[in-house]
């Protein structure tokens, strides 16, 4: 069976405005003629001799003064425009809600209801024709709106008088599928209520039921021993209390003294007023002077009022300017919320791009097979230093050296803030290490925000997908001893650390702390040694453990002295370099693991500059293995 598709209101020819002064003078009576045609639904509408034709001689006559110009006239055709609208408007809404229920029952693909909407379609075509054409001579028919209204409204009452036939029918069948099943869960009901539980569980409810009584004895006696306390507190209140009385006698005593002593006070206060009942004498005098002051102000205020009906008018103006204005800045904030959707998304696609970008420079790093360093780049960058971000190079003018050294990444500080240093731009890194389960470590150059840096670098894996993290934060020296700084010097035994050099990585005999939240970062490390000394290195070594209970090893060491700088820079050169425990444990980390030295230059308590470059570029010449072991 062939469906029509019924058209959207939104396709209709239905005006909003039309005037009758679209069409000439002498087409009046052949506009009535085609409304006849049009309405011909109802025979009474057309006989000769009824009220009907009464009625089309005088819309013809108001027609003509209308074009002849009466305004009368002319205001009670808008009156029958509006009229019009609003029918038009409310036609509109009822094929609306026709169109909306015919949609409803087509969706619901019943059989008994197929031939009655194709019945419904076809006459709600013939009405969306009929209303086309009464649209065309809405304006030029007048005078039988009211007729056609009736008309209209009874065809919608017996489509809804049909539509809730329909409806009827289709609940009845829902009814009768509602009480099958109501049948079916009965019968299912009556089976669970002759179910009979086991006898295990009637013994459990029984001595639960004996447990309940014996705690029920327990509380009870609770309460009668907490009536015998409550008695005896009651008891020692009311002596309290009656020694509280005999201490706030005094008090009362002190008062009335004291109203004597206010009774003087209030003589002393008359013979005042008789004084001040001589002043108001002379200022009544005064008075009559200010009154003659009065009538000069309100002279000025005259004046003053002048003013402000010019002043008014003025502001009149600047309202109307600024009414003007308020619709131009509208228009610009509609304006602007259209950029700021369209920026929102470009920013958007730039995130993407950036993480796109930092995997691929990561990719690009691994395959070189050299060390990262990163230049973490302050305000105070001095006149004689040359920073090429293009080509990833820093160099110093007027150094003896005169060579540049080359970065994988140079960030500017007031672009990147310390806490997304690590969790953005070395994201890419760290994430390559932990889906590898490869050891790595971030050697990070003297700084005064090193907490800062190792806040964040725990951080990470903290919020990471990581089963569980364990920390040791040492302090490393030649001169010195080195020290536990998660343990407080006071507590401390005075034991002397030991560090165990392996293939890819370094094993200490210090105190492990487990992570589990932000929390647990701020609970293990503060009121403890967190600064280390001058001349020292910090090492924090976390263990990554995944699912499966294997792990890896993550290091941030902190160097805070230009010693241990020279010593990095001379690791390429065979016979300038020293072996010292920590050259050697530097030369395990940068070697046997995954390394990315975070150089910062320009900002606050750092190296020399020149110093820093010096290593970055000895450290550039380092071959590091392109595949370590994964675990």
């Amino acid at each position: 069976m062939t469906h029509t598709k019924i058209p959207q209101m939104s396709q209709t020819r239905i005006p909003g405005h039309k005037r009758a002064m679209s069409s000439p003078p002498g087409s009046a009576t052949k506009r009535l003629h085609i409304l006849e045609d049009v309405t011909n639904t109802n025979s009474i509408a057309r006989l000769p001799g009824t009220k009907m034709s009464v009625a089309v001689d005088s819309n013809t006559r108001l027609m003509n003064k209308y074009y002849y110009g009466d305004p009368k006239v002319i205001e009670a055709v808008k009156v029958r425009e509006r009229k019009i609208a609003r029918d038009i408007q409310h036609f509109r809404k009822s094929i609306a809600e026709i169109d909306a229920e015919t949609k409803l029952i087509q969706e619901t693909n019943l059989p008994n209801l197929d031939y009655d909407m194709s019945k419904k379609n076809t006459l709600c075509n013939e009405l969306r024709k009929e209303l086309v054409q009464l649209t065309t001579s809405l304006d030029e028919k007048n005078g039988e709106c009211e007729l056609m209204e009736s008309n209209w409204e009874l065809t919608v009452k017996h489509l809804q008088l049909e539509h809730e036939v329909n409806l009827q029918k289709a609940r009845n069948e829902i009814d009768q599928a509602l009480c099958e099943a109501r049948e079916r869960w009965e019968e299912k009901l009556r089976e669970m209520e002759n179910f009979r539980p086991d006898s295990g569980i009637i013994e459990e409810i029984e001595e639960l039921k004996e447990e309940r009584l014996q705690e029920e004895k327990k509380l009870n006696a609770l309460e009668a021993s907490n009536k015998r306390a409550c008695t005896m507190r009651d008891q020692e209140l009311d002596i309290e209390f009656q020694k509280f009385l005999l201490e706030k006698q005094k008090p009362s005593e002190e008062l009335r003294e004291k109203c004597q002593v206010q009774r003087e006070k209030n003589k002393q206060l008359t013979e005042e007023i008789l004084c001040f009942e001589n002043q108001l004498e002379e200022s009544t005098r005064d008075c009559a002077r200010l009154y003659e002051a009065i009538t000069r102000i309100e002279k000025l205020i005259k004046a003053c009022l002048e003013e402000r009906e010019e002043l008014l008018e003025r502001r009149t103006k600047v309202e109307a300017s600024f009414r003007e204005t308020e619709l131009t800045t509208q228009k610009v904030q509609t304006e602007a919320s259209a950029v700021e959707s369209k920026y929102n998304a470009q920013f958007d696609k730039m995130e993407k791009e950036q993480l796109r970008r930092r995997k691929m420079e990561n990719s690009i790093d691994e395959m070189r097979a050299k060390v990262r360093c990163f230049a973490y780049i302050g305000d105070k960058v001095p006149p004689s230093c040359e920073i090429d971000y293009p080509a990833k190079k820093i160099s110093m003018i007027g150094t003896n050296s005169g060579q540049s050294s080359v970065f994988s990444r140079i960030i500017p500080r007031k672009l990147i803030p310390e806490k997304d240093l690590i969790g953005q731009e070395c994201q890419a890194y760290l994430d390559m290490c932990t889906a590898k389960g490869l050891n790595c470590n971030i050697i990070s150059l003297p700084t005064d925000r090193q907490q800062h840096l190792r806040e964040c670098f725990l951080q990470y894996f903290v919020n990471s997908n990581t089963h569980k993290l364990s920390v040791q934060y040492v302090a490393l020296s030649e001169k010195m001893p080195s020290s536990d700084l998660l343990v407080d010097p006071e507590d401390s035994k005075g034991d002397e650390l030991q560090l165990t050099i392996k293939e890819d990585a370094i094993e200490m005999s210090s105190r492990s702390v487990e992570l589990e939240s932000p929390q647990d970062i701020t609970d293990a490390f503060s009121g403890l040694e967190l600064h280390s000394r001058v001349g020292d290195i910090s090492v924090m070594k976390l263990k990554v453990y995944n699912k499966s209970e294997d792990y890896f090893d993550a290091y941030f060491l902190e160097i805070n002295d230009d010693q241990t700088i020279k010593n990095i820079s001379n690791l390429s050169n065979k016979n300038r370099f020293v072996k010292t425990p920590i050259t050697i444990i530097l030369q395990t980390l940068l070697l046997k693991t995954k390394s990315l030295i975070l150089c910062n230059l320009f900002d606050g308590r750092t190296s020399d500059p020149c110093l820093v470059l010096e290593s970055v570029h000895q450290i550039g010449r380092l071959d590091v293995p392109r595949k370590l072991n994964e675990r």
